[in-house]
């Protein structure tokens, strides 16, 4: 049976036994577990208020920027690094542009 490609819809996820499912698991910068399941979007919901509070901290501390003319984020990756460093643990965050609606 090489060579045969199996669609996902053709599988019963019901039927696999639960140890051979994936589990993911959110741990802390110390490696203390946070939380686990073997539902990402479960477990992306669950966490969601935890990880925005997260991105808040950062944004805090001189990250966030308003009255914006034009793209100015050449320092953004070089905060991140700067914040891992000292513990913070997010692998990729990007710069988002909101519409304050006040340009002239």
């Amino acid at each position: 049976m090489t060579g045969v490609t199996v669609e996902a819809e053709h599988w019963n996820w019901e039927q696999i036994p639960s140890h051979l499912k994936m589990t993911f698991r959110v741990v802390d910068e110390n490696g203390k577990k946070i939380a686990e399941s073997m539902n990402l979007d479960e477990l992306k919901f669950n966490l969601k208020d935890r990880v925005q509070e997260s991105i808040s901290a950062v944004a805090d501390d001189g990250i966030e920027q308003s009255g914006l003319h034009i793209w100015s984020f050449c320092r953004f990756t070089a905060m991140l690094r700067a914040k891992k460093q000292r513990g913070f643990q997010c692998e990729s965050l990007f710069p988002a542009i909101v519409d304050e609606k006040k340009t002239p």
